[in-house]
């Protein structure tokens, strides 16, 4: 066996044991009686998938493998300002450390994106796609999702161009009380999206169907089409995805404010982070859970406990693949 065939299999082997401690985590917060014990156990469920991930992704980059490269440290730490609402008066303080699990992931899956020194926890639950409708209601707040009716990439090919379209319905940017501007800006889309007047040439009902396209329209060629998925690295932190099992299998959303006050978070750190403090609070002050239970954001904590889970297993997931993976169709 050559260094290379070693290096393979000694990365293939601590891979499968993270899988493998993560499933039976996953599994042990799936079947807990008690709620208060599940976030711990998802969290750690999480962190072994994540160390799982991290090792494979590096290997297939380079088809190298260090033990001693591989982040151990949670790299992130909870703080509160005191008051007696978990949620609104805590936050997530992110090490700089080099072995931090929570920025190895942030930088795979958000490349370009900066990694703040903490983010707020109610910035972070406005931002949990499954039970947001509870969370605008907990929070007193205006829904700030807005479902995506199609998704697709586009050629051009007279100027011979990719583009990026974006379906929404018109009646649902009317809801909002806002024009497909303001849907621009308010997602943070400006230096990516604009709206688009016809497809193809052809003119669309604007009063049923409002189409936002990529700005930029890249030229493309047949090695443009090999690294199609690196070119949408750049939109995907602005899509959240609701995996489900019934056809199309996937929902996309854009997450809008009139006038963005709150970071953006890729969709797999707000539920990593979100599950890391849950468990913090169950690890450290585990009498002060019943509270948050019973407080302003207890419906959230319970709905996404419940349903958020499995969203982050199918999510990274697709990381590891590079394709979306779904759950098992309901026949």
């Amino acid at each position: 066996m050559n260094d290379n065939d070693k290096t393979a299999q000694e990365a293939r082997l601590l891979a499968r044991a993270f899988i493998d401690q993560s499933r039976e985590l996953f599994l042990s917060g799936s079947n807990s009686a008690r709620i208060s014990t599940r976030p711990l156990l998802f969290y750690y469920s999480f962190l072994n998938l994540v160390k799982a991930y991290l090792i494979y992704d590096d290997y297939q980059a380079d088809k190298k493998f260090d033990v001693k490269s591989l982040p151990h440290n949670h790299g992130m730490h909870d703080r509160r300002n005191g008051g007696e609402d978990e949620i609104s008066e805590a936050q997530i303080c992110i090490s700089d450390k080099a072995d931090s699990v929570l920025k190895a992931l942030w930088n795979k899956i958000a490349r370009d994106q900066f990694v703040p020194d903490q983010i707020r926890m109610e910035d972070v639950a406005a931002q949990l796609l499954q039970g947001h409708r509870i969370w605008a209601s907990c929070a007193q707040e205006q829904e700030r999702f807005l479902a995506i009716e199609s998704l697709g990439v586009w050629t051009e090919n007279a100027a011979n161009t990719l583009r990026l379209r974006l379906t929404l319905n018109t009646k649902d940017i009317g809801r909002l009380g806002a024009t497909a501007e303001e849907i621009i800006t308010g997602a943070c889309l400006q230096d990516m999206f604009e709206k688009a007047n016809s497809i193809g040439g052809d003119l669309h009902d604007s009063t049923t169907l409002t189409i936002l396209q990529d700005s930029h329209q890249p030229p493309y060629t047949l090695k443009k089409y090999a690294h199609l998925q690196e070119w949408l690295r750049g939109f995907r932190n602005h899509i959240w995805t609701n995996v489900t099992s019934i056809p199309p299998y996937r929902k996309y959303y854009i997450y809008f404010e009139k006038e963005p006050r709150i970071p953006r978070f890729p969709q797999l750190i707000s539920i990593y982070a979100f599950f890391f403090y849950l468990g913090s609070i169950t690890r450290y002050r585990p009498h002060r859970f019943e509270n948050l239970l019973n407080g302003k954001y207890g419906p959230l904590v319970e709905e996404c406990i419940t349903n958020q889970p499995s969203q982050f297993v199918y999510l990274l997931a697709s990381e590891f693949v590079k394709q979306d993976v779904t759950r098992a169709a309901i026949i």
